[in-house]
């Protein structure tokens, strides 16, 4: 529209696009498929039993492990098989830049509140495995005799 001798324009700004993600191809994604296999083997988890606690599908999963071309997972994926593997969030985005992921933190028990070695005869499950293979089971069976122990039972 005209106004004598100025002109109003409109302007749509052009949505950001996030930057894309690099192709799941090549060396640093064999890397991580080699590292993400070694560390739920060490869970001792099925493929199944690792997504469900990813929280993610299997097929956003599987092609990781495979090394499919054609398949980049979001970032917020690698978050959660990150998480899931007991890493540090952003150790899957260190191995794919050549970097070993970082193990997340635990809060170990102090001194004088070591409940010691406990076993679930009910399970067969020795808490030290437990510790090994599911830490936040762990601390979860931790705080539970904790609570236990003092008397704080619902």
């Amino acid at each position: 529209m005209t106004h004598g001798m100025l002109q109003s324009v409109t302007m749509t700004p052009k949505p950001i696009r996030p930057k894309p993600a690099r192709p799941a191809n090549g060396p640093e994604w064999e890397r991580l498929a080699e590292a993400m296999i070694a560390r739920r083997e060490e869970l001792n988890l099925s493929q199944r039993a690792f997504v469900r606690r990813a929280d993610i599908s299997l097929s956003g999963y599987s092609p990781l492990e495979t090394v499919k071309l054609g398949y980049t997972p979001s970032s917020k994926t690698l978050r959660q098989i990150s998480t899931a593997m007991g890493w540090t969030k952003e150790s899957c985005q260190l191995i794919l830049d050549g970097k070993p992921p970082i193990l997340a933190v635990i809060a170990e028990p102090e001194p004088s509140e070591t409940i010691g070695t406990i076993s679930l005869d009910a399970f067969g499950i020795d808490v030290a495995v437990l510790k090994q293979k599911d830490p936040e089971a762990y601390v979860m069976l931790v705080q539970m005799a904790r609570r236990l122990a003092l008397g704080h039972h619902r």
